[in-house]
């Protein structure tokens, strides 16, 4: 082998070299970026997920208007049944006749008075409180009516929103402590989006308890409030008269 020959053959591995070299910085880059791309994937899962979450939760709700998620989400919900206000009545005039009715209820051997308010009554009622306080609620409504089942209390209203109907359901069951109406642990329907149990009862509270505290100082006069009992269709304030 001549002197030439041996340095071919040096250049040729020395080339060889750099080209290994070049080959393993080129899979060790391969490999940087394939764990960058997997932590960006990660990343994305783990912000995305939750804002299309967020984002789908709202859209279902009807009162945020999310490009091609609200359109192909929301749902309007249904009430238990459809009730009418009773025609030609006012809040007043209703009130007046439950007086009446109350009067009736008297027991004196107990001091005891029971006063029977139907759904048609409560949904007069309500209606005409909205009407007359507009800022009762914290939106418009179209359609507000109350169902009065054996063992819940059902509000529904109806309020546009983005150009749709948007419904609004809200049932509880009525309680009384120290002679005052309160509502504990409410289940809160928006659009087709039940409202987590935490957010529930803040947001019934926002919505729903001015038109409860309407109620129980229009009834406050009767006496003082002991219980309330739930049938189809009718709510039994039982007061206690001094």
């Amino acid at each position: 082998m001549t002197r030439i020959d041996n340095v071919s053959s040096l250049q040729d591995r020395e080339a060889l070299k750099k080209e290994i070299r070049h080959e393993i910085r080129g899979e060790e880059r391969r490999k940087k970026l394939a764990g960058f791309g997997g932590c960006v994937l990660l990343l994305a899962v783990f912000v995305g997920v939750p804002a299309f979450m967020a984002a789908l939760f709202l859209a279902k709700t009807g009162f945020v208007d999310v490009p091609l998620l609200s359109n192909a989400f929301y749902r309007p919900s249904a009430p238990v049944r459809d009730v009418v206000p009773l025609k030609g009545m006012t809040a007043d005039q209703v009130m007046k006749e439950l007086e009446i009715k109350a009067m009736r209820g008297y027991d004196p051997l107990t001091s005891r008075l029971s006063l029977p308010v139907g759904e048609q009554e409560l949904t007069t009622v309500m209606q005409d409180a909205v009407a007359l306080s507009p800022g009762s609620l914290p939106f418009s409504v179209n359609r507000l009516q109350a169902v009065i089942e054996p063992d819940v209390v059902e509000i529904y209203a109806v309020t546009p929103q983005h150009g749709r109907d948007v419904t609004v359901r809200m049932s509880f069951k009525p309680e009384v402590h120290g002679g005052i109406l309160t509502v504990v642990a409410p289940n809160v329907v928006l659009g087709n989006q039940a409202v987590p149990k935490m957010l529930a009862q803040p947001l019934f509270n926002f919505v729903a308890k001015s038109l409860m505290d309407k109620l129980g100082s229009s009834l406050g006069p009767v006496g003082t409030l002991s219980d309330i009992k739930l049938s189809g269709g009718v709510m039994t304030f039982v007061f206690y008269r001094q």
